[in-house]
């Protein structure tokens, strides 16, 4: 069996420049509505792999 090779990495100092690249994805973004897309929604809960202790869920 073969296949391609994807062994191409970024060279050591390519490493900042991709953080400044996140600080300016992050800088121009709002932040999220944590009121709506709360862990216990519906869509969530089924993703949950884990069982999510009664003290973390909202009274």
């Amino acid at each position: 069996m073969t296949w391609p090779s994807h062994a191409t990495t970024a060279p050591p100092g390519a490493l900042a420049g991709y953080q400044e690249q996140a600080r300016e994805l992050l800088a121009a973004t709002d932040a999220p509505d944590l009121i709506r897309h709360r862990a216990d929604a519906e869509d969530f809960a089924g993703l949950r792999w884990f069982v999510l202790p009664d003290r973390c869920l909202p009274e």
